[in-house]
């Protein structure tokens, strides 16, 4: 089944033998856009909506900016490149940490919100957040659920609408409705799901889960695109990918990554960030 999806899968941007640089729109396909975000580093993206979305909570800052002005998009959700207030839905606002090479829309509104986000937040982040919100982050990361839900929550109970079918994850705590025959609906979703479903949906639908260049990954559900590598942080909170092949990659990138991934990469990729 994986094999005579691979032709579409390819459009989408899934590794095929080639890397998603490129230099003007003809050389993107299935109306992917060429985004350069500097001239050392360029990617094709989907300019759609629904797919810039998803895509460009994991985008790097200067990237953001790049793409958001390629596609006309003026917004990502709750991220603020132009380190303004303007940026994000009220009652948001725009946190910049100190370094001023990340910024996020966070409400100082909800103690309650902020203190079951935080925790997931890099040092930087959560320091700069706690300093314009008037704030202090004091959760605890939440446990892993430990069975089956009060509710259910299984594919027992859950009615999915054609086609989309119902993945369970292994422990049956938890399942939800997955289309397996969109191919583009699924590689923009499956990024966003919890470690224990992606899983289960790969396994059910045959289909391959893929992080953007430089965002978000885990493995070995949500691998890195080729020839990046998922480095981890040394708190295991967060994992990003990063090119440890090119060192004009990693230089003109790393001072963008908050301190605990620049440090975790430096040593995976044995470089150093200039200062």
């Amino acid at each position: 089944m994986l094999m005579k999806l691979m032709p579409f899968l390819c459009k989408i941007g899934f590794e095929c033998g080639t890397t998603d640089t490129c230099k003007t729109d003809a050389d993107c396909t299935g109306g992917l856009k060429c985004v350069i975000e500097s001239p050392s580093y360029s990617q094709c993206t989907d300019c759609t909506p629904a797919a810039f979305a998803t895509q460009c909570e994991s985008m790097s800052e200067t990237f953001l900016l790049a793409a958001e002005a390629k596609c006309g998009i003026s917004t990502c959700k709750d991220r603020c490149p132009h380190h303004t207030d303007a940026d994000c839905d009220k009652p948001d606002s725009c946190v910049v940490q100190q370094d001023g090479y990340y910024a996020k829309c966070v409400d100082c509104t909800n103690s309650t919100s902020f203190n079951e986000q935080c925790i997931y937040w890099s040092e930087q982040m959560r320091t700069a957040a706690e300093a314009k919100c008037k704030l202090n982050c004091t959760k605890l990361p939440p446990p892993s659920p430990p069975g089956p839900s009060p509710g259910g929550h299984n594919c027992a109970e859950l009615q999915c609408t054609a086609p989309a079918q119902c993945v369970e994850q292994a422990d049956h705590s938890w399942a939800q409705c997955v289309d397996c025959t969109n191919a583009t609906t699924y590689a923009q979703q499956c990024k966003g799901w919890s470690t224990s479903i992606r899983t289960a949906a790969a396994a059910k639908c045959g289909l391959p889960c893929t992080a953007d260049s430089g965002g978000a990954c885990h493995a070995p559900d949500l691998p890195c695109p080729k020839p990046q590598s998922c480095v981890t942080q040394a708190d295991g909170y967060f994992s990003q990918c990063i090119d440890c092949t090119s060192e004009q990659w990693f230089d003109s990138n790393c001072k963008y990554w908050s301190d605990q991934i620049r440090t975790a990469a430096e040593k995976a990729c044995n470089l150093e960030c200039p200062k």
